[in-house]
């Protein structure tokens, strides 16, 4: 699992965990400490990025000139990106991925912060299917009239903190070539290949 530590669990404790009254994350309270000793507008802009980022699930549109196009199969959005892995992948596929976007006009491209999380015998339906289940059973976002917002605050904490942690595990079914296969519906436990070994 060396590959889900460094690619998924290290962003997600850094970015994601929240922890106190606030919800502060360590990216957070770094930023906060980062502006109270100085630190330069750049860099006090990147932890902001970063900390305001989430996973999130993308449809494949293809590569122009080292960029793939990303398709937000929440807001419809397509995010031009590089992939630090340099997985390719190819149209259609279903990515789990946490984007990071241009910090300023000067780039036309975001960035793949973790390697791609393939989704496997899963389509865009089956997804929207799983967010219409969750805003019916998961208060917070529920009482948000924009379902974007309602479906973001689902994908960056979940029901519960290690929600996704949980689902990338039970998922999992292999790693290679800069990216890693999941498998299932996180709610679907029927789906999930280890969590389906467990209840056999």
């Amino acid at each position: 699992m060396d590959e889900v530590s460094i690619s998924f669990f290290t962003s997600w404790a850094l970015l994601d965990l929240p922890f106190g009254d606030a919800d502060e994350t360590i990216c957070s309270c770094a930023l906060d400490i980062g502006r109270a000793f100085g630190i330069s507008d750049d860099l006090a802009l990147t932890l902001e990025v970063m900390g305001e980022s989430a996973m999130g699930l993308y449809e494949h549109l293809g590569w122009h000139d080292g960029v793939v196009g990303l398709r937000n199969i929440v807001d419809g959005q397509i995010y031009p990106s590089i992939v630090p892995s340099n997985y390719v992948g190819h149209p259609g596929e279903l990515w789990y991925v946490r984007l990071l976007p241009p910090l300023n006009a000067s780039f036309q491209y975001g960035v793949a912060f973790t390697s791609p999380y393939v989704l496997l015998d899963t389509t865009i339906a089956d997804w929207l299917a799983f967010f219409d289940r969750q805003e019916r059973t998961f208060p917070q976002p529920v009482t948000v009239d924009d379902p974007v917002i309602r479906r973001r605050a689902i994908l960056k904490q979940g029901p519960e903190p290690s929600y996704w942690n949980e689902y990338v595990f039970l998922a999992y079914h292999d790693a290679q070539d800069g990216a890693i296969a999941l498998r299932g519906i996180p709610d679907i436990s029927s789906s999930l290949p280890h969590a389906a070994q467990e209840e056999s």
